[in-house]
């Protein structure tokens, strides 16, 4: 996993909360350990947060993890909202996230700042369906929300094929922003379908090509490659968190 992750005393939330990151902005008394926890668990009964949380560990930041088959990574958890493990952060365009389709699968960026999991972190993950959310900031600094009940990918001779289902909440979007892409396997652009990854700036589920684009151009106006979403006119956003549980 290609993330930029060290072990040092300073904390996750000193760090995030000068970026205005969505855990510590909407709880900004709670606060956040000072070193990398590691724990065992087990990767198809919860997500590794979830795990934490109900072990009694209650602080936003970041884990490390061992599955029961001796798989060791590190995650990022927003303990506040309940226990969700973060696959996916951009808040200030550090990133470049115009990447191949192996990095998309290794993981890339820094668990401080930006970020894409790994797809291949995220099939062990969702094994069993999962719920997923995404905490979205617009460039008028309303944050709007998407979640499904329902969340799994397939393995990588799949594609890391995509199944969602089961809308929640969607306030300021589509119902079926993101379930529009249910069924795809995932794109990049050196493996692009229709252009898509390409056109869009960014890997993600194209189906042809799609709503909500997370990983798309920073900060670009007045076109389907910005990272926004499309379905109910341009929402252009300046923060983007996808999370599971």
């Amino acid at each position: 996993m290609c993330y930029d992750v060290d072990k040092s005393n300073e904390t996750l939330h000193d760090f995030q909360s000068k970026q205005g990151v969505l855990f510590y902005s909407r709880n900004s008394n709670t606060g956040s350990q000072n070193s990398i926890i590691a724990m065992t668990y087990n990767s198809v009964t919860k997500t590794p947060c979830l795990e934490l949380l109900d072990s009694g560990y209650t602080k936003d930041g970041i884990y490390e993890m061992t599955t029961e088959t001796g798989l060791v990574f590190q995650v990022v958890c927003n303990m506040t909202a309940g226990g969700w493990t973060v696959l996916q952060h951009r808040v200030n365009n550090t990133e470049v996230f115009s990447r191949t389709y192996q990095e998309y699968v290794d993981g890339f960026g820094s668990l401080r700042g930006e970020f894409w999991f790994g797809l291949e972190y995220i099939y062990i993950m969702t094994r069993q369906a999962r719920s997923v959310k995404f905490d979205l900031l617009k460039d008028t600094n309303k944050w709007l929300l998407l979640q499904y009940s329902s969340f799994t990918i397939d393995d990588a001779t799949a594609f890391y094929k995509l199944h969602v289902s089961g809308h929640v909440a969607s306030a300021g979007m589509c119902t079926y922003t993101f379930t529009y892409n249910d069924g795809m396997a995932f794109h990049a652009k050196d493996r692009d379908r229709s252009n898509c990854a390409s056109n869009r700036k960014g890997g993600w589920w194209f189906k042809g090509c799609t709503w909500l684009n997370i990983n798309g151009g920073y900060g670009l106006r007045n076109t389907m490659a910005t990272m926004g979403e499309y379905c109910s006119g341009y929402n252009y956003f300046k923060e983007t968190v996808m999370s599971i549980r």
